[in-house]
This record gives structure tokens, sequence and C-alpha cells, in this order.
């Protein structure tokens, strides 16, 4: 956890240099501890953020303006590829790389002991310039199956 957080403030910091906003969305209390020790590796000002656990639509909105999102909650990958919106994954459990790969996007996903704040930067960069495409076409898809199985599901009910 500590090399993750060093990486991401080594990001966060190439990012600000650059004139670049960073804000941190916190899905659960316990991403609040996550985000001050981040803001203090990054120099102590608290980075601003937004506790999406509270806020939920806000949180939706923030992951929908966003140039791109950095992910270590598969949820935060989730929502940014449902809302059409670059990602990168920071790989702490199989599933996130087993989600960015259904929509195309697992050479988007760092694993932990290979992160370094060039790598992200680097990953940021690639996600941005490729686009949403591809996983935009996988989540229609996807959204299309569901509406499918509901409407069978309504229809067996019925």
């Amino acid at each position: 956890d500590r090399d993750v957080v060093a990486a991401l403030a080594d990001a966060v910091t190439h990012w600000q240099g650059d004139g670049r906003e960073v804000v941190c969305l916190a899905s659960s209390p316990e991403d609040d501890g996550q985000i001050l020790q981040l803001s203090k590796a990054t120099g102590g000002e608290i980075l601003p953020y937004l506790a999406g656990y509270v806020e939920n639509q806000a949180a939706i909105d923030l992951i929908a303006s966003a140039d791109v999102v950095i992910g270590e909650r598969l949820h935060a990958c989730i929502l940014a590829a449902a809302v059409s919106t670059p990602f990168i994954g920071i790989e702490y459990r199989p599933k996130l790389r087993d989600f960015a790969e259904s929509v195309d996007r697992g050479d988007l996903v760092a694993r932990t002991d290979t992160l370094s704040g060039a790598s992200i930067v680097e990953l940021a960069a690639e996600a941005t310039s490729l686009g949403t495409e591809a996983a935009d076409a996988r989540v229609a898809e996807y959204r299309d199956r569901l509406r499918r199985a509901s409407a069978s599901l309504q229809k067996a009910m019925s």
C-alpha cells in the first residue's frame, strides 16, 4: 500500500506540475484515510476530493466529467466505462483486470507490484489517446444483454 500511495503521489505531483486538476473520489469512509495519506505524500495540502459514498450522483458526474479515471476499486472502472470516460486500473485483485479485459482495456491495468508514478502517467496518457470507442461498444453490448434478460424475466413472471 505504501508503494501504491508513493506511485500515485508521484503521478499527482506530475499532473499538478502540468497545471492539471486532480480530484480524489472516496467510495467509502475507509477511502478518506487513503486520500489523507496521498495528500501527505504530495506535500501535505489536502487534495480536493468528493465523498462519493454520501453524494452518489455527484460521484457519477465527477467520473463523467473527468479526462481519465485512475481506479483502484473495481466500481470506479465500471462507472468510468459506463459513462464513457477513459480509465486505467490499479490491479489490487484479479477482478479488476477481468473487468478491464471484458471491455477491451486489459492493457490499461497496472499491477501494484510494478507500479510507479511514471507508469501511471504513461497509462493515463495512453487511455486518453485511445479514447473509449472499443469499451463503449462492449458496454453497449452488455447493456443490450441486460435489457433482453430483464425483458425475458418480466415476460416469464407475468
